[in-house]
């Protein structure tokens, strides 16, 4: 008996060796019946790519693009084996442009290389043919110089006023008690269960099914800090049903705008005081109203101060990387980048953004049209300058997360978007704020074209 464990360990390692083997010899014989073959630099099956091939008459077409996001800055030289003899015409599934590329048709397969980006796609034609050959040399890859590394931001522009999230607030039914400070959908929660009206979650009833109830009033305690008198405007959703009064003079209900959405109307505010300033709201709160964050604007900074927003000064400088640290962590729209660099000689001149956090870029020279920076090698072209100084601008476009998003939910794996995902509980709750960094991270680089010997 003592050796029987053993002896059984050693028949399911034959077993699994025997398995293994079988599974090699098949794979041998699937391979004569491949449809494509992807292969990488080091000669292994490609296993970050996806393609699709379809007949389509007499042509096939073969699409190729990424499964994985890569951070690489360098392209993935592929090769693709197809059975059979085409001419190959790639077309670029951005602009439509096509473009011919090296290709080779040997022992009745069609050879293809190609350079691949993080970002990129290709769409291939394969048109059948005679035994034909493309040169292999490999797509022509421009080589760079960089002229200069842009350290020093000369200004910056804020295309939309600076932001202030009030999520926060204590709360009161009618002349009842106040309730402590908590996040506004907490309390819009805490609220409706306390005059007995629809929970807003996944599973809300719709609006037309619910009847409607008489208004009771909520009135919301914010609390804003700063460290400077300022002048600010609130942004607030169904104005037509609240009254604001900071430091206990009420606000002019005249709209001046609105923010983001045309459902976020902009009333101005009287001027923030040094210190701890309190903002009232009170609400004719119903069965479909909706308890959403307030927005403070102006043209201001907001620093953290032991976890707590506080309202500075705006400063008049800007440092590449997070500007979330930088006096704008709520802050989601266009922000505009300029700093100037003395062109050596005419010639047509790239831009390089190594690293950002945004949906895209837009760069130009001077008064000239822009180019879009959006994938990698993450360049675009100024052209021609002049040889002498010139001011370059970077329009970083925002994204709304860290004014919209899901804030307080701690559990970076929650992929679902929807009411729940803004009513986390437990340890996918947080009272802090998970901001997403923002900005241009590291140092543009002018480049040119190195000649081509």
């Amino acid at each position: 008996m003592v050796d029987a464990v053993p002896n059984e360990r050693a028949e399911r390692l034959a077993k699994k060796s025997v398995h293994a083997k079988d599974i090699d010899a098949l794979c041998v014989q699937l391979e004569k019946h491949r449809t494509v073959s992807i292969e990488n630099e080091a000669g292994e099956q490609a296993d970050n790519l996806l393609y699709q091939l379809r007949q389509d008459g007499q042509d096939k077409w073969l699409f190729i693009c990424h499964v994985y996001k890569t951070e690489s800055e360098q392209p993935e030289k592929i090769k693709i084996t197809l059975p059979g003899c085409y001419a190959v015409e790639a077309y670029d599934t951005l602009n439509g442009k096509t473009e011919q590329t090296a290709y080779q048709t040997i022992d009745n397969q069609t050879i293809i290389f190609y350079p691949l980006y993080g970002e990129d796609s290709v769409l291939f034609r394969l048109t059948p043919g005679r035994k034909s050959f493309r040169s292999l040399a490999e797509k022509d890859e421009s080589h760079f110089e960089t002229i200069a590394k842009i350290n020093l931001i000369k200004s910056f522009d804020r295309r939309e006023p600076n932001a202030l999230l009030l999520d926060f607030a204590a709360w009161q039914i009618e002349d009842g008690e106040i309730h402590p400070t908590q996040e506004i959908l907490r309390a819009d929660n805490a609220i409706r269960a306390e005059l007995g009206y629809f929970p807003r979650n996944e599973r809300i009833c719709q609006p037309y099914h619910m009847a409607d109830t008489p208004a009771k009033k909520v009135t919301l305690y914010y609390t804003i800090h700063s460290h400077i008198k300022v002048s600010a405007r609130l942004a607030i959703e169904e104005l037509s049903a609240c009254r604001v009064w900071l430091n206990g003079q009420e606000a002019d209900r005249t709209v001046r705008g609105y923010y983001v959405d045309p459902a976020l109307s902009v009333i101005d505010l009287p001027a923030l005081q040094p210190g701890e300033n309190h903002l009232r709201v009170e609400v004719q709160f119903r069965q479909k109203s909706n308890l959403e964050p307030l927005y403070l604007l102006g043209d201001f900074d907001v620093v953290f101060e032991d976890a707590v927003p506080w309202i500075t000064e705006k400063s008049p400088v800007l440092s590449w990387g997070d500007i979330t640290k930088q006096g704008m962590p709520f802050y989601t729209g266009n922000l505009i980048y300029s700093f100037s660099v003395d062109i050596p000689e005419t010639a047509e001149y790239f831009v390089r953004v190594p690293a950002f956090s945004a949906p895209v870029l837009k760069v130009w020279a001077d008064d000239r049209e822009g180019s879009l920076v959006a994938f990698s090698p993450h360049r675009a072209s100024l052209g021609v300058m002049e040889k002498g100084k010139h001011t370059i601008h970077i329009c970083l476009y925002g994204n709304r997360f860290n004014g919209f998003g899901t804030l307080h939910n701690a559990n970076t794996n929650y992929t679902w978007y929807g009411p729940d995902s803004f009513r986390t509980t437990g340890e996918n709750w947080t009272d802090g704020y998970c901001l997403r960094p923002v900005g241009i991270m590291t140092p543009p680089e002018i480049q040119k074209k190195e000649e081509q010997p």
